[in-house]
Parts: C-alpha cells; sequence; structure tokens
C-alpha cells in the first residue's frame, strides 16, 4: 500500500515538474520536486529505499525529459547516498 501511494506521489511530482514548475522559475532555476520527495523518502525509510525510488524516479524522470537518460538518476542516487 505505501509503495502505491508513492508511485502516485512521484507520479504527480513528474508531471508537475515537467509541465507547471517551469513556469515558476527565477532566473532559469526551478526546484526540482523529484528530488525534494526522493530526500523525504531518505529520512523517512532509509537509505536502501532512498536508492530504489530515486533510480526508479530519475530514469522516468529522463525519459519524459529532454536531458540525457541516466543523469537525473545519477543525480539521485549521489544525493541520497550522501544524505543517507
Amino acid at each position: 500500500m505505501v509503495v502505491l501511494l508513492y508511485s502516485l506521489f512521484f507520479a504527480g511530482a513528474i508531471i508537475l515538474q515537467l509541465t507547471i514548475i517551469p513556469l515558476f522559475s527565477i532566473k532559469n532555476i526551478t526546484p526540482d520536486l523529484v528530488f525534494i520527495l526522493v530526500i523525504s523518502i531518505v529520512f523517512k525509510h532509509g537509505r536502501f529505499w532512498g536508492l530504489i525510488s530515486g533510480f526508479a524516479a530519475g530514469v522516468i524522470l529522463d525519459f519524459f525529459g529532454t536531458g540525457f537518460v541516466g543523469v537525473s538518476s545519477l543525480g539521485n542516487i549521489l544525493a541520497v547516498f550522501f544524505a543517507g
């Protein structure tokens, strides 16, 4: 049940990240909702679940984004590793 809930949170964060959040950029700097959600999972459930969720969310975000595939997942994994 918790996995389904976090999956819905990630889906909503990815949709917002790609559609609405760029409208709130200040000098081309935008908040990263997926990153914030991944870090909150690390603090709540630990490093292992943070690594899994960060990698999955990063790959999905890269497939729908315009960047190279794997860059967001690598950034999320490194952030989780140091935050955990």
